[in-house]
């Protein structure tokens, strides 16, 4: 049983370490007033890339609610 328990907690480890994200160039989240997301409220991000010479992953996250 404790090998089973020290084992688990081995695997939660290396999950929690490799989550890390040590490449992350940019992130910023914006809150929509009055959950509201108007046509006329655009959304502008300006993210300065230094490195140009290698690949770069772009994620964009939206979150959402009943209340939108």
């Amino acid at each position: 049983m404790k090998k089973l328990i020290w084992l688990s907690g081995l695997v939660i480890s290396m999950f929690l370490l490799n989550s890390c994200d040590q490449n992350r160039v940019y992130e910023h989240y914006e809150k929509i007033p009055d959950y509201k997301w108007d046509l006329d409220h655009k959304l502008r991000f300006e993210v300065e890339i230094t490195d140009t010479l290698n690949m770069h992953h772009i994620f964009i996250n939206v979150r959402n609610t009943g209340a939108y």
